[in-house]
């Protein structure tokens, strides 16, 4: 199985908010291989507002996350092998994604 980091943070802060949320990972054909849950982002990521953001690492396959908690629920993110998706609702929508510079 792939390896793949989960990390959720505040930005703006040094402390987690949502940290233990699990999500589901899939490859881009939505077959599950996997379920893991959130981990603090180190060190923190900043943004334009204290909202939400996110951030998945799709370290050696790209992978579909999907998020099982009501909170951060919504699917649909390919992360590519090797790149970084962050998104949150400070970006635009509930939340929205867009690719990591």
């Amino acid at each position: 199985m792939a390896n793949y980091e989960i990390h959720l943070c505040r930005s703006g802060t040094q402390s987690v908010f949502g940290a233990g949320i699990p999500v589901a990972l899939a490859r881009y054909d939505h077959h599950v291989v996997g379920t893991a849950t959130t981990t603090p982002a180190t060190p923190d990521i900043e943004a334009t507002t204290s909202n939400q953001i996110w951030v998945v690492t799709a370290i050696d396959a790209a992978i579909r996350v999907d998020f099982e908690d009501i909170v951060t629920a919504t699917t649909g993110w390919l992360v590519p092998s090797g790149r970084t998706r962050e998104f949150g609702s400070d970006i635009g929508q509930t939340p929205s994604v867009m690719l990591a510079s």
